[in-house]
C-alpha cells in the first residue's frame, strides 16, 4: 500500500518553530497511542529521559486513564498503557558513560510492578542501528532524543508515515532482535 504524499510529514530541524512542531508531532502520536495502543510499538531514541509527552493539566486524557489525574503525562506513563493493553514494547537508547538509563529502569521496575516484563524489552547498545518511533499503522523515522523537557532533533530530520509497510517493520525487528533483553 503506498503512502498518500499528503498523509506523509518531514519536520526538518531549521527554523525558530521546528522543536515546537516536532514536540507537536509526537504529541499527535502520544496521544494516537493512548486512544488505540499499538500492539507492538518500538521506540529508538539517541537520549531517553521520562520527559513530557501529553499535556494532561485540563484533564482531557482522564476518561481514558483516570488514575492519572491532571498533570503531564510522561514517556514512561504512554509505554506502559501500552504495555496494560496488551502491546509489546521495544524501547532503546544509547549507553551513556555515567551508568544505566533511569527511565528504562523505572519502566522495567514499573512493569514487574504490573506484572508486564515479558512484553518489555530493552536495550541499552553502544549505537542504535535505527531511530525513530514505530507502532501499529505509523513510523516516525529519524534521529530525534526525548529530553527531559521534551523532543528535539539530534539528526538530520524526523519523517512521520502512516501505514508502516509489513516487510518494513520485519527487518525493523530483525535489526533490533540481538539487541534487546
Amino acid at each position: 500500500m503506498s503512502t498518500s504524499p499528503a498523509l506523509r510529514r518531514t519536520v526538518n530541524p531549521g527554523g525558530p518553530a521546528a522543536r515546537h512542531s516536532l514536540a507537536a508531532l509526537l504529541t499527535a502520536v502520544w496521544a494516537g497511542e493512548l486512544i488505540r495502543p499499538s500492539k507492538f510499538l518500538i521506540l529508538a531514541a539517541t537520549e531517553l529521559h521520562d520527559g513530557p509527552a501529553l499535556d494532561n493539566r485540563a484533564g482531557g486524557f482522564s476518561g481514558l486513564e483516570p488514575a492519572w489525574g491532571e498533570r503531564v503525562i510522561r514517556v514512561s506513563d504512554v509505554l506502559l498503557r501500552v504495555l496494560k493493553h496488551g502491546g509489546e514494547v521495544w524501547a532503546l537508547t544509547r549507553r551513556r558513560a555515567d551508568g544505566p538509563n533511569l527511565v528504562l529502569a523505572r519502566l522495567r521496575a514499573r512493569a514487574a510492578e504490573n506484572g508486564l516484563s515479558l512484553r518489555l524489552r530493552t536495550a541499552e547498545p553502544e549505537a542504535l542501528p535505527a531511530a525513530g518511533l514505530y507502532g501499529d499503522g505509523f513510523t516516525l523515522t529519524g534521529v530525534f532524543a526525548l529530553a527531559e523537557t521534551g523532543p528535539d532533533f539530534a539528526g538530520e530530520g524526523i519523517v512521520f508515515e502512516p501505514e508502516c509497510a509489513a516487510d518494513r517493520r520485519s527487518k525493523l525487528r530483525a535489526t533490533f532482535e540481538g539487541l534487546l533483553t
